[in-house]
């Protein structure tokens, strides 16, 4: 069975992307945590690899990496925010230099109420734009091929 190696903020939507198109793949999550120690998610990854597992793909993006992942069949893109919204995000970045953003995952261990608060306190609108998995799916769609 072959492995998408996912970073712990999107193994689910992996998983529910291979379960809904019938992919026979294994995911394997690595902690979302390690975003806070960027230069740590390679050796994650290649620990995953070294088990013994036939890795197909990687849900990363770069993540601060800096390249550590090249090499390896990873999703494009510099972050999460890339592969989920590539479009939405940019056209956000324009209208608005320095918006801050959240995924699903964050926005579920932050909360939209607290979210709200941090906004408030900043003196800046929270806005919640639906962006949905597609990018993903595209992405992994084309690294399982």
């Amino acid at each position: 069975m072959k492995t998408v190696v996912a970073c712990g903020a999107l193994a689910l939507d992996v998983r529910r992307i291979a379960s809904r198109r019938g992919w026979d793949v294994e995911v394997v999550p690595v902690p979302a945590l390690l975003h806070n120690h960027p230069e740590r998610i390679a050796d994650a990854v290649a620990a995953v690899v070294s088990a013994g597992h036939d890795v197909a793909a990687v849900a990363y993006g770069d993540c601060g990496t800096y390249g550590a992942l090249d090499g390896l069949p990873r999703l494009a893109g510099e972050h999460c925010y890339d592969v989920l919204a590539h479009a939405e995000v940019r056209s956000a970045l324009d209208e608005e230099p320095g918006t801050y953003f959240l995924t699903d995952f964050l926005a579920r261990t932050a909360t939209r109420c607290a979210a709200g608060r941090a906004a408030e306190r900043l003196g800046l609108p929270l806005v919640v734009r639906e962006v949905g998995s597609d990018g993903l799916e595209r992405q992994l769609e084309l690294l399982l091929a």
